[in-house]
């Protein structure tokens, strides 16, 4: 009997506990109305029209709640009993990974709030232009280039300010979830707007002023027409019979600047790098490529959101657009470069395409009818780097990257730059310092503290590189430094003129230079053709001495050295 009353009383007392008790709608929406006004920026009325729902997991109780009138954009917490406030609060309105710019949704609410109190889009004038780009300013919100183009020029329309504002708040449109779209569609939606359809640069020369942390850039792009301040550089001997079709820069000041710059001659084209030195506030061409472009459709560059980056945009139809985003490098050897970070091929009538980005992997993502429809995570395929791409060969879809061979041959890794060791020790002989971009065939692999030791095999060398450097698949974003023999010279099977000789290299060869090897020698291969997208596992290598060629970044780069 005392057992049966002891089991009755610890019911009473779990029914009575908090933890047993249903946490009504209402309860649940009183818990999180505080994010709604604090965290996402809607008004109280607003906020009143939520509704809520909760439900008891073993962490606490899930709660999910959203507006009456869209339902879809479901916002979700979790509640705990006896611990304070909400936790795991989740917008779905997320801004894309890796955006640096995303100012918070309630900047984001409060400045559409105050676009209807004051009828900004509504009324679209000068003083709606001015009061959103001062909004922005209050808020912190950086314009994206489009935006603080337009609104420095005073040449952009409601429906495309309203689009771009969410795309400075946001990312660029690729990134955005169903949701974010969707909340972008309906606030175009209330002012009966579209977006305009971009519209090609006519000729000449634009400059605005745009802001990147603290900092203030001149921003300046051309079409058909040369800046007063590149007129010296475009001057080069070697742009001789050349045409500038269209470019871009930004600069801080009259000292650093970069940009890019597309020239054409008899239907080749040659896409150009460019940097402003602070010492001598000089512009600079360096030469990227000659296969890096299409040459069959136009073309212009345009200032992208990223501080470094530059946008080629193609023409490929009346309704297509094909686009490749760069960010423009420094490279050892006194060059600069381009390396790819998005590419995007669109058809707007359609709103079919297909999207990459290129960070620590590559995400590839199909499109139908302005959404995303597949994104899968993709092989190496294409070198990053600009000098290195061959764009008639683009896979321009997701089933030409599929069928695209890999980039680097199956047993081999590309190093990220190392010391090629005699054994599984840093405190071995030296074997050379190996330059990033080698390719290596991986033989095994040995333990070692911290890292492992990879076995590998470059040309005729053997030895041991640390794992850490060693990566299969993974693609370094430096270019792999040539040579120009500048005589007739001996290729050595190892360093020391006591070695034998492996051939001979008559002048104007040209070579990889794999790595720099006590002595003042280097390790060098000779490919089968000439110098192309990466080394050549199967070409000549052995050792020449390092007084007997011509050092260059690219062999277009050597080529602007004579």
């Amino acid at each position: 009997m005392k057992k049966w009353i002891a089991l009755l009383l610890a019911a009473a007392l779990l029914a009575a506990t908090p933890a047993a008790c249903a946490l009504t709608g209402q309860e649940a929406l009183d818990k999180v109305s505080g994010y709604l006004t604090e965290v996402y920026g809607y008004t109280p009325q607003q906020a009143r029209d939520f509704q809520a729902t909760a439900t008891r997991q073993d962490q606490g109780w899930l709660i999910r709640f959203a507006s009456a009138q869209h339902p879809e954009w479901m916002y979700t917490a979790i509640w705990e009993e006896g611990r304070p406030g909400i936790r795991e609060v989740q917008t779905p309105f997320q801004p894309q990974s890796g955006f640096q710019a995303y100012p918070g949704e309630s900047a984001v609410r409060e400045g559409l709030n105050r676009a209807k109190e004051n009828g900004w889009f509504a009324s679209w004038n000068a003083a709606s232009l001015q009061a959103l780009k001062e909004y922005m300013a209050e808020a912190g919100i950086t314009p994206c280039t489009a935006l603080a183009q337009g609104l420095a020029l005073g040449n952009i329309g409601a429906g495309t300010a309203l689009h771009e504002y969410f795309v400075s708040c946001y990312g660029d449109e690729t990134g955005w979830t169903r949701e974010l779209r969707q909340w972008h569609d309906a606030e175009l939606a209330i002012y009966g707007l579209a977006v305009q359809e971009e519209q090609w640069p006519e000729r000449g020369v634009v400059t605005w002023e745009q802001t990147f942390g603290a900092q203030t850039y001149r921003t300046v792009r051309f079409v058909e027409a040369v800046p007063a301040e590149l007129k010296q550089a475009f001057a080069h001997p070697r742009l001789e019979g050349w045409n500038c079709l269209c470019g871009a820069i930004r600069q801080t000041g009259t000292l650093y600047g970069f940009g890019l710059a597309v020239f054409e001659k008899g239907g080749e084209r040659l896409l150009l790098a460019l940097r402003c030195d602070q010492d001598s506030a000089a512009w600079t061409p360096f030469p990227v490529s000659r296969r890096a472009l299409y040459t069959d459709r136009p073309v212009y560059v345009q200032p992208d959101d990223g501080l470094h980056e530059m946008t080629l945009v193609y023409q490929n139809s009346e309704t297509e657009t094909e686009r490749l985003t760069v960010s423009v490098t420094n490279l050892p050897e006194n060059a600069v470069d381009a390396s790819l970070s998005r590419y995007i091929r669109m058809d707007q009538a359609s709103g079919s395409g297909f999207a990459l980005r290129f960070d620590h992997d590559i995400r590839g993502v199909t499109y139908e009818n302005h959404q995303p429809v597949c994104e899968e995570q993709l092989g190496e395929k294409i070198p990053r780097l600009m000098s290195l791409l061959e764009m008639e060969a683009f896979p321009a879809t997701m089933e030409d990257w599929k069928n695209a061979p890999p980039l680097i041959p199956e047993g081999y890794a590309m190093i990220s730059g190392v010391h090629l060791r005699q054994k599984t020790s840093s405190r071995s002989r030296d074997l050379g310092e190996y330059n990033p971009g080698v390719l290596v065939k991986v033989l095994g692999e040995e333990p070692g503290d911290p890292y492992a030791w990879v076995r590998v095999q470059v040309g005729r060398a053997q030895g041991y590189m640390s794992s850490c450097y060693v990566a299969a698949g993974s693609v370094t974003s430096r270019t792999l430094p040539v040579a120009r023999a500048r005589k007739e010279i001996p290729l050595k099977s190892a360093t020391g003129w006591l070695s034998s000789t492996v051939q001979r290299v008559p002048q104007g060869t040209l070579m990889h230079v794999l790595a720099q090897c006590p002595g003042g020698w280097l390790h060098v291969s000779i490919p089968r053709d000439n110098p192309g997208l990466m080394m050549d596992p199967d070409g000549a290598d052995g050792y020449v001495r390092k007084r007997d060629v011509v050092l260059g970044a690219t062999p277009l780069a050597l080529e602007w050295m004579d």
